[in-house]
């Protein structure tokens, strides 16, 4: 597109207005990120252009032409896009959605984060059933009764969270109680990045406490929390049932606050100096006395003197 030959370069006035905003671009080449575009490019780039200005801005990609192996190196040169198949229809897909499916390679790397692997259960409703679960988004689809929330539920019951509604607690209960049964056992393959990457097998038989294993199947001293540090869980209807109560949305709302990591050890300092503070006044107050009764005895004493 600022190249040369390129469209917002070769093209001018209304013409230049009219291919832009047209709804069939979909997406557009440049070598490198839309902020390093030229000075008279960026702006209409960015969506930041009135004259330009699109409901939806294109896809930005990185695809310069490659005439030897040494020009695969180039940033510019290729961008990654993620598809289900390969295929056409793919591709417009990608480029409705370019801020989860594209990423240039200036881009920030996404950061490593705690995954389910898989999960599979061993007697109760869903006997010998493995599901794989992608590393990002995972939806359920099926009709009634086909065991979308009993996975859930399961998940749940296998890192060994309470439901925070209390239909969603009653419901989660029923769910072990009845539909997964006494003896079931629930394996859930979890992988975690922090403090270093490492795979580890959290299971679970009703109505037993969780274990954690390592991958060669030793168990650790770990709670299933310190393998996914972090992990919340909720119900079908568990976050319409904590809309309708204050205290638990306030819980919930209370991750967007931001906290300041240095604040429980200067609590703490505070009320060390408190600790102490009170101590000197303690002392103080029984000092105070001391010299109190020792001066309630000075007018017998004068009168002493005098006579």
């Amino acid at each position: 597109m600022a190249s040369n030959g390129g469209l917002l370069t070769k093209l001018s006035g209304q013409s230049r207005v009219n291919a832009w905003t047209s709804p069939h671009l979909l997406a557009c080449a440049i070598p490198g990120p839309g902020s390093d575009a030229p000075d008279s490019i960026r702006p209409i780039l960015l969506n930041k252009n009135a004259d330009y200005r699109r409901d939806r801005i294109p896809a930005i990609l990185n695809a310069s032409d490659v005439n030897d192996p040494e020009d695969l190196r180039k940033d510019k040169a290729s961008c990654f896009i993620k598809m289900s198949v390969v295929s056409v229809e793919a591709f417009r897909q990608a480029f409705l959605d370019p801020e989860s499916r594209i990423r240039l390679h200036s881009d920030p790397k996404p950061e490593s984060h705690a995954e389910f692997i898989a999960i599979t259960w061993e007697g109760g409703f869903l006997h010998d059933t493995a599901v794989h679960l992608n590393g990002n988004l995972n939806v359920l689809v099926g009709g009634r009764g086909t065991g979308k929330s009993t996975m859930i539920e399961s998940i749940r019951y296998a890192l060994g969270l309470d439901a925070l509604g209390d239909e969603a607690r009653r419901a989660h209960c029923g769910v072990i109680r009845h539909v997964l049964q006494s003896g079931t056992k629930i394996s859930l393959l979890v992988r975690s990045h922090k403090p270093s990457t490492r795979l580890s097998a959290i299971e679970r038989s009703v109505p037993n406490p969780p274990v954690v294993k390592d991958e060669s199947g030793a168990v650790l001293t770990l709670s299933p929390l310190d393998a996914m540090p972090g992990v919340e869980v909720f119900g079908q209807h568990e976050i319409s049932e904590l809309t309708k109560s204050p205290e638990k949305l306030t819980l919930l709302l209370e991750r967007f606050v931001d906290r300041d990591p240095t604040l429980i050890a200067r609590k703490s300092r505070v009320q060390l100096e408190l600790k102490r503070s009170r101590r000197r006044i303690t002392d103080a107050r029984r000092e105070l006395k001391e010299h109190d009764e020792r001066l309630a005895a000075l007018p017998g004493l004068e009168e002493t003197q005098r006579r």
